[in-house]
């Protein structure tokens, strides 16, 4: 069945050195788009470098502020613009993450043309309060609980965001798609050691729900020879996490790589033996960082109580719950005594979990709308 989309996304800046997760996954999202014969599509997003698409990719750039005023007054603007669009164009559906712009609601209700809504986590979970005003927040939860109600869909990353979302509303129409990796750039290239010094990696963002200071204390509490290397987050988080390292007396066998091109990634995880995802004791999304690590080969050890469920299973995946530093010092120094390259990890991440894969599953359920 043939149908043809509008991707609203004009949060994402692909120009900018922030939003890492968000921009892979939609980056990923409009190549495999593009690539499905049977899908026509036009994607609006906030700026963009000018080789990151193709030119034959129909990309709109309205551009990105952080004023809520002129976020206000482009949104209109974008509502009569693109509601002009999805008329002359036959549009089927609106696509769009679940966050506090009501564009795409509008542009629903005025051409009425099916939402559906991807939810990639549960914002309260990642210190979204903390971000704006009390007032603020209000009005953007407001918006999200609408335009969740309008859509026809709401794909969530997890089956915890899903409960969640459910929770708030039972009457919501969910289905659950997890995130994906690159399986060709993320591969094995080097085989884990399978002696002392271990080096343990974390990549990704350095926001203090992450935890990173409770993963230098566990390590520093571990009587093995390892190296810890920390891939990503501002300098400002750094110098805290540095800080940390200095009273914990581990400052030396620590290693502070800061950001890096997503290029770089497969490489560093390479130079590892293990790796480390969240060491949160509530923590609902599918974090892209989990399936870049196994598509390396990669054990991982995750410290969580609830929220993360669905990665538990896949192979090489060690979940502790979220307890003293000393039990969790223990149960990773076991798991440092039995790592191997983690193949079968790589196996399932390959045949489940591509971005091909996963984008063929998000336009399935957006067919049953359309349908």
């Amino acid at each position: 069945m043939n149908m043809n989309i509008l991707g609203y996304f004009p949060g994402i800046d692909f120009s900018s050195n922030e939003q890492f997760g968000r921009k892979i996954h939609l980056r990923e999202f409009i190549s495999n788009v593009k690539s499905n014969e049977q899908v026509t599509a036009t994607f609006v997003i906030g700026n963009a470098p000018s080789n990151l698409f193709n030119d034959d990719l129909n990309i709109l750039e309205m551009g990105h502020t952080n004023s809520i005023l002129r976020q206000t007054a482009s949104e209109f603007y974008q509502t009569l613009y693109l509601s002009n669009v999805i008329r002359q164009n036959s549009i089927d559906l609106i696509y769009t993450r679940d966050s506090p712009y009501f564009a795409p609601l509008l542009m629903s209700v005025l051409t009425k043309t099916p939402l559906v809504v991807e939810a990639n986590g549960v914002p309260e979970n990642e210190g979204y309060n903390s971000v704006v005003s009390t007032a603020k927040n209000d009005v953007f939860h407001t918006i999200r609980a609408v335009k969740r109600r309008h859509a026809k869909k709401i794909i969530a990353v997890s089956k915890s965001v899903e409960e969640s979302l459910l929770s708030e509303n039972a009457n919501y129409r969910t289905a659950t798609v997890p995130n994906g990796v690159d399986v060709n750039k993320f591969d094995i290239s080097t085989p884990v050691s399978l002696s002392e010094p271990y080096t343990l990696c974390y990549v990704g963002g350095l926001q203090e729900w992450q935890n990173i200071e409770k993963m230098i204390r566990v390590l520093s509490l571990i009587e093995k020879d390892i190296e810890f290397v920390i891939v990503g987050g501002t300098e400002e988080r750094q110098a805290a996490l540095k800080e940390t390292a200095e009273t914990e007396g581990t400052e030396d066998s620590i290693t502070f790589v800061g950001r890096v091109s997503h290029d770089k990634v497969p490489e560093l995880i390479n130079e590892s033996d293990v790796c480390l995802g969240p060491f949160a004791q509530a923590r609902r999304a599918s974090p892209l960082k989990i399936y870049e690590y196994l598509a390396c080969g990669r054990e991982v050890i995750v410290v969580n109580d609830e929220g993360l469920e669905e990665i538990y299973d896949l192979p090489g995946v060690h979940r502790f719950q979220y307890e003293s530093n000393d039990l969790l010092a223990s149960n990773i120094t076991d798991t440092l005594n039995e790592i191997s390259t983690n193949r079968e990890g790589r196996n399932v991440v390959v045949d489940k979990h591509s971005w091909e894969a996963i984008t063929d599953r998000i336009l399935q359920e957006c067919q049953k709308v359309v349908k």
